[in-house]
């Protein structure tokens, strides 16, 4: 049986405390003491795979890496528009954010090892070695967000891909929660930014759905929860505690569509000073589509 590090504890009791955390209870509680070691198994499970990954990142690049660690938490996926994505040159990829998975899915897909993902600060992230060289740590703070602009168009110039959630928080699943359009009107204008920054660059629009099992919706735990997004991420933090006690089971088949890149220089000329409202309208026709599509590709199987 392999030994468990300290450091790979402090992960694992990381990962835990962020369980509690999630539930809105105390991470130094008398609950957490009584029922934290029903966690233990599963939070150590998924600490093997994500150091596991993060050493593949070194030797395979971070797209394959990507492709190794998918499986464990996807039956397979449904893609629509991969052909269309740029190898080479500045891209910038935006996408909306139903759960973790999504960075997994689009990053795997990429065809990319030039990849920064902008994600907010983890310390469980922050431990790993390799993965941190490819995240943009997205702080609180005017001076922060700046930081964060100024890093991913300095990425973008020298040829690199950015993937952001321009929304900056958890946002519904299109295939199972209300509200996935109303979200996309709130997405940052930080696109606009890096676009008119760099106007070589190719932007690409991505809509992932099916992240979740409805039955970890329904799960008491998350129902417990009174916040939509609360209830969201509680329901993820099942289903991923799930897969790790009863691996290829629970898995989800994730659903994606990519829009046409578009050169950020042309888009300008078309949009003018009405470049984000353009954008938005344009995500939300993806949206649309992507939702059509799936729909069919879900009624055939």
């Amino acid at each position: 049986m392999h030994a468990f590090s300290e450091s790979e504890n402090a992960l694992s009791q990381f990962l835990i405390d962020e369980i509690f955390l999630t539930l809105g209870l105390s991470p130094t509680g008398w609950t957490r003491k009584l029922t934290g070691p029903i966690f233990s198994l599963p939070t150590r499970r998924l600490t093997q795979i994500a150091l596991e990954f993060d050493a593949r990142i070194e030797t395979m690049g971070i797209q394959a890496a990507f492709e190794w660690v998918l499986p464990f938490f996807a039956k397979g996926y449904h893609a629509i528009g991969t052909e269309h994505l740029p190898t080479e040159g500045p891209l910038l990829v935006i996408a909306n954010h139903p759960g973790t998975m999504d960075s997994i899915l689009i990053s795997s897909i990429l065809p990319r090892n030039d990849l920064k993902i902008i994600a907010g600060y983890s310390p469980f992230t922050q431990r790993l070695t390799h993965l941190p060289n490819h995240l943009i740590y997205a702080t609180s703070g005017t001076h922060a967000r700046a930081a964060v602009v100024r890093a991913a168009i300095h990425h973008l110039t020298y040829g690199g891909t950015i993937l952001l959630f321009p929304s900056g928080q958890l946002e519904p699943d299109p295939a199972s929660l209300l509200g996935a359009s109303e979200s996309i009107e709130t997405w940052s204008r930080s696109v606009e930014l890096l676009l008119r920054a760099v106007p070589a660059t190719h932007l690409v629009t991505a809509i992932v759905s099916h992240v979740l099992l409805p039955q970890f919706l329904q799960h008491p735990l998350a129902q417990y929860r009174r916040n939509p997004k609360d209830q969201q991420r509680v329901a993820e933090f099942f289903q991923t505690i799930y897969q790790m006690l009863f691996p290829k089971r629970f898995r989800p088949t994730p659903h994606l569509t990519f829009s046409e890149p578009v050169c950020a220089a042309i888009l300008q000329q078309q949009a003018g000073k009405k470049l984000t409202p353009t954008i938005l309208t344009q995500v939300q026709r993806l949206l649309e589509s992507h939702l059509a599509n799936h729909l069919h590709v879900s009624s055939a199987r």
